[in-house]
C-alpha cells in the first residue's frame, strides 16, 4: 500500500518513515493522498481516494496513522475517532536482571509503541547506567553510556515518546552493593545505609547521572521492597530497632530535596508504607490497612505514588488500593505488568483479566498516568518482544471506553502483523489453559519447572505423575510449526516458540516414565531411553538452546547470555551423563540407578519458582 501524506508536520517528519516501515507502507507520491490538521482530538476518515487525519500531539499523529492504514486495508469508507483517556500510557521494561536491551532493540521496540499511541518509555536500569567516581557500578552488567541514553532518548523524542530513568535510591541495589568500593553506602546486601552523608553524596551523583542523558524532567526513584532498612548489623548494634516508617519517610524527603534541586519531578513505587501498616507487615493489598494522616503528611505532594498490581496476589483489589493511595493527595499512577518474569513465555490470558481490572479502576478514579512493566530475568530467555499483545492492551484502554477481545485482537494485529492468537498461546507454556479465569498463581510456573529440572532427579516429577503434560506440550509445538513461514517476520518468534513446546513435549514424556518404568523394571524402556529417547532430547537441548542464543543477540546486549549458555550447558551435561548411567545400568556395571530409586515427592512452594 502507497500512501501520500500532503502536508506533513515538521514534528512528525523524522518519525514517520520508521511508522510506515512497521505497518508495512510506502510512502510515496502516488500513494493515497492523507491530509493532516492539528486539533484536540484524535480522528480518521476518508476512503481509498484520499482522507484525512486529526491529532492534537505527536504522538497521536503515529497512533492516528496506525488507524488510518488499518482502516484503509479493510476497504470502503471509515470514520475512526477516538478520546484521549489517559494523558501518559507507557510501559517499563527491565534491564536489571541481566537481559539489558541493546539501543537497536529498544529503537525498534518503540516503532511498536509509538503506532499503538504509547507515550512514555521508562528504563528500569537499578545500575545500568555510569556514575563519576564508581567504576564497580554497573561493572561487567552491559551498563548504558551516557551517548547510548541519549540515543535512545532522541529516537524516542521523534515519535512524541518520553523516555525517562526508573532507577533505586534505596533498595534493589545488590548487584552494586556486592562491590567493596560500596561499602561506604551499604546497610544490607540489598539497601543503602541512610544514616551517613555519603549516601547521599551517592544518591547525588546517581540521580544526576541517570537524568541528565533524557529530555524528561521527570525521574521514578524507586524505593519499593525496601525490608532491609535500617536492619543491618552495624545499624542495629549503633541504634537499636528503629520505626522502618519514619526512616523512609525522612530517607524520601531527603531524596526529594535533591531532585527539587535540579528541577526534577520525582515518582516512587509506593508498596512498602503499606506493607509496614498492613496486620501482617508484607501485604500491600490488605482492604484493612489504613495509613495514618500523619505519615501520609510526611509525603512530599510533588512526588507521585506508583500504585503497582500484576494480579498476583489478589484479584479485584484495585478499586480500594487505589482509593487508598488517593488519600495521601499525590498523584497517583497505575502499573500492571505482564506475567512474564519467571516463564521463557509470558502468560498473557492472565495478565489480560489482571489488567483489564486495574485500567477499568484506573478510570473509575480518574487516574490520567499509567504504564506497565515487564520484569524480565535473564536466566528465563524472556523476550520484551513477546509483551506486545499486553502493551496493545494498554494503548486501547488509553483511547476507548471499553475494551474487548475482539477489539485487541484487530488493532494488535494490525499494529504488529502479528498473530493475536499466537501471542495469546504463549500462556500455554505454564499450564493447560482450559478456559478457567484463574488458575492458582503457583501453577503458572509448571512450564519453567520442568524446561530446567534435571533429567535424572527429576524434582517436579511428582506433578507430572499427577497431571501429565506431553501432549499438551506436543499440540502446541505443533501448532507453532503450523505457522512457520520464513516470509513471516515473526518467523523467529513462532520458531522459537515450537522449539520450546517441542522440547518440552520430549522431556516431560520422559519424565512422565522414567522413575516409574525403572521401579517397575522395565529395562526395555531404560534401553530405548539411552539409545533413543534422551539422545533425541540432547539434539532438541541443542536446538533450543541455539533458538534462544538468536533471540538473545538479536534484541540484547551481551553481558547476562552466560546465565543461560551455563544454564543449557549443564542441561546438556546431565543428559549425557543420564545415558551413561542407563548404559552402566544396562550391562550390570552398576546395580541401580540412585537418582531414579529415589521416591518422587511433593516440592515446597518456595523451590517452584
Amino acid at each position: 500500500m502507497n500512501i501520500q501524506i500532503l502536508n506533513i508536520p515538521k514534528e512528525v517528519e523524522a518519525g514517520l518513515p520508521r511508522a510506515a516501515k512497521t505497518l508495512g507502507v510506502e510512502l510515496s507520491g502516488s500513494g493515497i493522498p492523507v491530509s493532516v490538521a492539528k486539533g484536540d482530538t484524535i480522528s480518521v476518515k476518508g476512503n481509498a481516494n484520499g482522507a484525512a487525519i486529526v491529532y492534537k500531539e505527536k504522538i497521536h499523529f503515529f497512533r492516528a496513522f496506525g488507524l488510518l492504514v488499518e482502516a484503509l486495508r479493510k476497504g470502503g469508507d471509515f470514520e475512526v475517532n477516538e478520546k484521549i483517556i489517559f494523558d501518559t500510557a507507557g510501559v517499563m521494561p527491565d534491564l536489571s536482571r541481566d537481559a539489558v536491551m541493546s539501543v537497536d532493540g529498544l529503537c525498534r521496540f518503540m516503532d511498536y509503541m509509538a503506532v499503538m499511541g504509547l507515550n512514555m518509555l521508562q528504563l528500569y536500569i537499578e545500575d545500568l547506567y555510569e556514575v563519576p567516581g564508581r567504576r564497580y557500578f554497573g561493572h561487567m552488567r552491559s551498563r548504558y553510556t551516557y551517548d547510548e541514553l541519549k540515543a535512545i532518548d532522541d529516537y524516542g523524542f521523534d515519535y512524541g515518546i518520553e523516555v525517562l530513568a526508573c532507577m533505586q535510591t534505596l533498595g534493589h541495589l545488590q548487584c552494586y552493593l556486592k562491590w567493596p568500593e560500596a561499602a561506604d553506602v551499604k546497610e544490607t546486601e540489598r539497601e543503602l545505609n541512610v544514616d551517613t552523608e555519603a549516601t547521599y553524596k551517592f544518591i547525588e551523583d546517581m540521580i544526576v547521572a541517570a537524568s541528565k542523558p533524557f529530555r524528561s524532567k521527570r525521574i521514578h526513584i524507586g524505593m519499593d521492597e525496601t525490608w532491609g532498612l535500617g536492619r543491618g548489623n552495624n545499624s542495629l548494634k549503633k541504634y537499636g530497632l528503629r520505626n522502618q516508617t519514619d526512616l523512609f519517610t525522612d530517607h524520601l524527603q531527603k531524596v526529594v530535596k535533591i531532585t527539587d534541586k535540579y528541577g526534577l519531578k520525582p515518582m516512587i513505587w509506593n508498596d512498602f508504607v503499606f506493607c509496614l501498616h498492613s496486620e501482617s507487615g508484607i501485604n500491600k493489598y490488605d482492604e484493612e490497612t489504613e495509613i495514618p494522616r500523619e505519615v501520609m503528611n510526611r509525603f512530599p505532594k510533588n512526588v507521585q505514588l506508583v500504585y503497582w498490581h500484576y494480579g498476583e496476589e489478589v484479584q479485584g483489589c484495585d478499586d480500594w488500593c487505589i482509593e487508598k493511595n488517593l488519600k495521601f493527595g499525590n498523584d497517583v499512577i497505575y502499573a500492571g505488568g505482564l506475567m512474564m518474569w519467571t516463564n521463557a513465555l509470558p502468560d498473557h490470558m492472565f495478565s489480560y483479566d489482571a489488567a483489564q481490572e486495574g485500567l477499568i479502576a484506573s478510570k473509575k478514579h480518574g487516574l490520567k498516568e499509567v504504564f506497565t512493566t515487564l520484569w524480565c530475568y535473564a536466566d528465563n530467555g524472556c523476550d520484551c518482544f513477546t509483551s506486545l499483545l499486553h502493551l496493545q492492551q494498554f494503548a486501547e484502554h488509553a483511547y476507548n471506553d471499553t475494551v474487548s477481545k475482539e477489539h485487541l485482537k484487530t488493532r494488535f494485529e494490525a499494529c504488529t502483523g502479528a498473530s493475536y492468537d499466537a501471542f495469546m498461546n504463549m500462556s500455554q507454556f505454564g499450564n493447560i489453559m482450559d478456559g478457567r479465569k484463574y488458575l492458582d498463581y503457583e501453577e503458572r510456573f509448571h512450564g519453567q519447572k520442568f524446561q530446567w529440572m534435571d533429567v535424572l532427579c527429576g524434582q517436579f516429577e511428582e506433578m507430572l505423575l499427577r497431571q501429565p503434560m506431553s501432549t499438551h506440550y506436543k499440540k502446541y509445538a505443533d501448532y507453532y510449526t503450523s505457522l512457520l513461514d520464513k516470509n513471516d517476520p515473526w518467523f523467529s518468534m513462532y520458531n522459537r516458540c515450537s522449539k520450546i513446546f517441542d522440547h518440552l513435549s520430549l522431556k516431560c514424556y520422559i519424565a512422565e516414565n522414567l522413575h516409574t518404568r525403572y521401579m517397575n523394571g522395565d529395562k526395555a524402556f531404560l534401553e530405548k531411553c539411552e539409545k533413543e529417547l534422551f539422545p533425541e532430547l540432547l539434539k532438541k537441548t541443542d536446538i533450543l538452546h541455539e533458538a534462544f542464543r538468536d533471540m538473545w543477540f538479536d534484541s540484547r546486549k551481551a553481558f547476562g547470555w552466560h546465565t543461560l549458555d551455563t544454564r543449557f550447558g549443564s542441561m546438556k551435561a546431565r543428559i549425557v551423563s543420564a545415558i551413561k548411567l542407563l548404559e552402566e545400568y544396562r550391562v550390570g556395571k552398576i546395580s541401580e540407578i540412585e537418582e531414579l530409586a529415589e521416591p518422587r515427592l511433593p516440592m515446597a512452594e518456595s523451590l517452584w519458582t
